[in-house]
């Protein structure tokens, strides 16, 4: 069982520090208070937010690693930012590819009806396979040949029943 981080005093580095800490020494110290805060504000408000999905998957390959994140939550994003990102060929492209798969779809269930899977002869629809049915309510043989059936082994018998009826 893995328990939580011990949650110290100190206030969590913002990301700006967390990338300045990276920096070789020699070079953090020639960055301007100004400079740090132009890289501030070139981040943004970019701060770790908690998402309510975050799945974070390593897959080793043969000679190569690779990684997938799927990141979900709420949107942080304003209305002009994201209507500026915004791509005017997504939405048409994925309609057209919604309909180009469904077509996709119908046509190879419409050859899938056509091969050779179905186009098989079903057994039970040749004449030959056809078994004859008993009918029950015909205890004697005049009322069973009366009614064109045939009187075998004290049984009436239908051998012209359709067994799709």
């Amino acid at each position: 069982m893995n328990n939580p981080p011990a949650q110290s005093d100190q206030p969590k580095p913002d990301l700006t520090e967390r990338i300045l800490e990276r920096v070789h020494p020699e070079v953090r110290a020639t960055f301007s208070q100004a400079q740090v805060e132009a890289l501030r504000t070139a981040l943004g408000n970019r701060i770790d937010k908690k998402h309510a999905v975050d799945l974070r998957l390593s897959v080793p390959l043969p000679g190569r690693s690779i990684y997938c994140v799927l990141l979900a939550g709420a949107e942080g994003r304003s209305h002009d930012r994201l209507k500026q990102e915004a791509n005017v060929l997504l939405v048409p492209a994925t309609l057209l590819a919604s309909i180009l798969l469904g077509i996709g779809a119908i046509a190879g269930l419409v050859q899938l009806k056509q091969s050779q899977l179905f186009a098989a002869p079903d057994p039970a629809a040749e004449e030959d396979t056809f078994h004859p049915t008993q009918i029950p309510f015909k205890t004697n043989q005049a009322d069973c040949e009366a009614s064109g059936r045939q009187w075998e082994d004290e049984k009436c018998l239908d051998y012209e029943h359709n067994p799709d009826f």
